[in-house]
């Protein structure tokens, strides 16, 4: 075991005093653990090896035969800490899947790297503000101080360029990229090194934003789409007539400047991180989601493997989405490898669909040979006379838009969502001021809006509304809008003072647009939010007189109904909200989820199957259609759905939903197993109360006692919060019951019952609570009220806590009697 005692020595910028267990930077002092220190110092040896857990217990711990993998990375989660790290993109320490762990930042034992702080010096440049930063180094804003012009200047992370003869190769590889005087490839001015050993490129500093940025607003309109993509293409083939590869092409390497103009940025720093120590790590330079089949499995590439990249960006940018996927890295390289690209979203030239599924050929020769020969076909992609695709629209989507939007004055443009054409806002009048890129950000947050219900998805499509409103702050109609989907957040996720904000903006919207349908929709949504289901009706009655043809007045009007009890009228204005405007969407997501809670599976399932018709990876769509699967016992159909949507979206209500499956195929650790991750990527109490469960099924009563307890404190503070109050009642009530606190389990689903009244999952919770607590009688009674409101017969058969009943002639009674509804 080393000593921890040993010089001082640099870490980038810091300085590592092993000494005095200090990190110093400046005025920043850093106190660090002995342990943590000396795995500091073991990477820091090594560095820029991998160090493995078995060379790290050998060094830091020596003789001690067992050193728990816990100890170990709370060792390294101190060493992140004092530097400020983050393990998903780190800039200090890595970890290497099942090899262990190693440094990034350069290493140096005599003096500290120049800082790079506005107002310093490299060479002719002077530091002005740091512009980005990533896997290929560090760029900074800066003045050349002898010719005066703006430049950006990359800093090469020290492994790249670490001996001779890599900055030999390094320095080659930037000559020649120099050469490419070509308008969409970057430029580089300059190379060198600095005093400290900093080794850089001095390129062209270009205005604008990266197609990253663009698209994290959404995807593009199909003529941006192929302009941004023809010229890509010509960068690369410019490239590749000179034998350069740039191994890297992703939307965060392209750069739209203002006046349109496409620059490639980053050319060949990908191989020159691939001849150095990234090879050496068995991996192939390049991001996962943009490696081709041949540079994933760490064959040698050629332009090809570009104009793959090309693909996955030109598919991105239809879609707003990659081809090959879920969220996890291993996912993305299993469907690059085995899987077709996912079905492409909306109504897509058959051209330019043609390009993408040829860009996209696993095998090489199949795929375009030259970049020349891909834009030429991008070229024939048809483009009317504004520069627009052509679309060709469905006949069945024809048909609705002709028989739901006759009355809209001619002109307005048609969106393509989930494959079928929305009509564009329904409640846009002239009278209000839409400039055209309030008109897209609105367009842009309804199709992110309709794309699931996911905390990720329905916050991007608040921070669209919310640019929109930012444009126009006194538009109503825009508010209307931005306050039924925080609504929306607000029943599944609440926050602090979020009510309050959406109370003034429904009040301004209906105050100063009282003839449009939206605010009135927007209105109803609040007052169902607070448990006024009454007058919730009257508000979306108003929106549906207003706008006949508008689904969300329908869709409101059906929620209110079917809150209050009033099933069969609530579903007969959901089925109408389906038949007008964009309710073959919209309104067939609310209209399936009231026909599955009311028990009515086979009809919930053949609409959520046609929403997926729509968008085959719809994560709400397939989930629910997934838990139809759960209800009838078919787990391994569900279980398959469960994952794609939780490799999908990384949900924590699919993680429970996951669990749930493994658990009905006694496969209770794999769920415990699943839980834990969710619950460590969201504490959510669901998930709480559900790894209750899962322990206290394989007998581990007192972790399973502090789990309940832990969702006890998750539900009351998510009631603080203003969430849904039944349901997180109905939820909360069982754990309470299961901690012994019958009389508080009753209450709290009595409320809820009181909110909303005969559902019949309500009803059967009231009947487990009173089977926990011993009285018996109710039990009888409240499971025959459950059956008789339609609650599934199998879930009283396999629930737990009923277990006592199965052979009671009275329990099996109600199972084979005959329901009344």
């Amino acid at each position: 075991m080393q000593s921890s005692w040993e010089p001082d020595f640099f870490v980038a910028d810091w300085r590592v005093r092993p000494a005095l267990g200090k990190l110093e930077r400046g005025e920043v002092s850093v106190a660090v653990e002995p342990r943590a220190m000396e795995v500091l110092s073991c990477l820091a040896r090594h560095a820029p090896d991998v160090v493995s857990k078995q060379r790290l217990i050998r060094e830091v711990w020596g003789d001690e035969t067992f050193v728990s993998d816990e100890v170990m990375t709370h060792a390294i989660w101190e060493l992140r800490k004092a530097f400020g790290d983050e393990a998903k993109s780190p800039r200090y320490i890595q970890t290497i899947s099942k090899k262990g762990y190693r440094l990034l930042a350069e290493v140096s034992r005599g003096a500290a790297p120049e800082p790079l702080a506005a107002g310093s010096r490299i060479a002719q440049y002077e530091i002005l503000e740091p512009v980005a930063g990533g896997a290929m180094g560090e760029v900074h804003k800066a003045r050349d101080l002898r010719l005066g012009r703006v430049v950006a200047l990359k800093f090469l992370p020290a492994d790249l360029c670490r001996d001779q003869s890599a900055r030999r190769r390094f320095l080659r590889e930037a000559q020649a990229v120099a050469l490419l005087d070509h308008p969409n490839v970057a430029t580089i001015y300059d190379t060198g090194e600095s005093e400290g050993g900093r080794v850089f490129l001095a390129l062209a500093f270009y205005e604008g934003e990266t197609l990253e940025q663009k698209l994290e607003r959404g995807p593009l309109p199909l003529s941006e789409a192929v302009g941004i993509a023809c010229q890509i293409t010509k960068g690369l083939a410019a490239a590749h007539r000179r034998q350069i590869v740039h191994r890297d092409v992703k939307p965060a390497n392209v750069v739209v400047c203002p006046d349109g103009t496409v620059k490639i940025l980053d050319f060949g720093l990908a191989k020159m991180a691939g001849a150095t120590t990234l090879t050496r790590l068995g991996s192939s330079p390049g991001t996962p989601a943009y490696k081709s089949p041949e540079q994933t499995r760490g064959e040698k590439v050629d332009p090809r493997s570009d104009l793959w990249a090309l693909g996955v960006v030109l598919y991105q940018m239809v879609t707003g989405r990659i081809p090959f996927g879920g969220e996890y890295e291993q996912a993305v390289i299993y469907a690059i490898l085995n899987q077709p690209p996912r079905p492409l979203e909306g109504d897509v030239p058959a051209e330019l669909a043609a390009v993408i599924d040829r860009a996209l050929s696993k095998e090489a020769a199949a795929r375009y040979q030259t970049a020349e020969e891909l834009e030429a076909d991008l070229a024939g992609v048809p483009l009317d006379a504004d520069g627009e695709v052509t679309r060709r629209k469905p006949v069945h989507a024809r048909r609705r838009r002709s028989r739901s939007w006759k009355w809209l004055a001619g002109g307005l443009a048609a969106l393509v969502v989930f494959g079928v054409a929305l009509g564009v806002w329904y409640w846009k009048k002239q009278s209000w001021d839409f400039s055209p890129e309030v008109e897209r950000l609105m367009e842009q947050g309804d199709r992110q809006e309709w794309r699931g219900d996911t905390k990720r998805i329905l916050g991007n499509a608040e921070s669209t509304y919310r640019k929109a409103l930012v444009l126009n702050p006194e538009n109503p109609l825009i508010k209307a809008q931005l306050a039924a989907l925080l609504c929306r957040l607000e029943s599944q996720f609440p926050a602090p003072s979020r009510r309050q904000e959406i109370r003034w903006l429904v009040e301004d919207a209906v105050t100063r647009a009282p003839d449009e349908p939206m605010p009135w929709v927007a209105q109803a949504r609040l007052l169902l939010l607070d448990g006024k289901p009454k007058e919730a009706e009257s508000a979306a009655r108003k929106a549906v007189e207003l706008g006949p043809d508008f689904d969300r007045g329908y869709t409101m009007l059906g929620e209110a109904l079917m809150v209050q009890g009033r099933q069969d009228e609530g579903l007969k204005e959901l089925q109408h909200g389906v038949d007008v405007g964009q309710g073959y969407l919209r309104a067939r997501l609310a209209f399936a989820f009231r026909l599955k809670s009311s028990s009515r599976f086979d009809e919930a399932a053949v609409e959520y199957r046609k929403v997926l018709a729509y968008d085959p990876d719809h994560p709400t769509a397939k989930h629910n259609l997934a838990a139809m699967y759960l209800d009838r016992g078919a787990y391994l159909d569900a279980l398959r759905l469960f994952r794609e949507v939780y490799e999908h979206t990384g949900d924590p209500r699919s993680a429970n939903s996951l669990a749930l499956v493994y658990i009905n195929l006694d496969r209770t650790p794999e769920a415990i197993q699943v839980l834990n991750e969710a619950y460590r990527l969201e504490p959510d109490p669901i998930t709480a109360r559900n790894l209750a469960e899962s322990y206290e099924k394989v007998g581990q009563k007192d972790e399973a006692r502090r789990w309940y307890e832990t969702a006890l404190s998750g539900f009351d503070r998510a009631l603080a919060l203003g969430g849904s109050r039944a349901h997180l009642l109905y939820i909360r009530s069982f754990c309470a019951a299961k901690l012994g606190r019958y009389d508080e389990a009753l209450r709290n689903i009595q409320e809820a019952m009181a909110a909303m009244p005969n559902q019949s999952s309500f009803l059967f919770r009231l009947a487990q609570i009173h089977a926990m607590a011993g009285h018996r009688e109710e039990v009888y009674t409240y499971l025959r009220r459950a059956i008789e409101e339609g609650y599934p017969r199998e879930d009283l058969r396999n629930d737990l806590v009923l277990q006592a009943y199965r052979d009671d002639p009275r329990f099996r009674a109600i199972l084979e009697s005959t329901a009344v509804r």
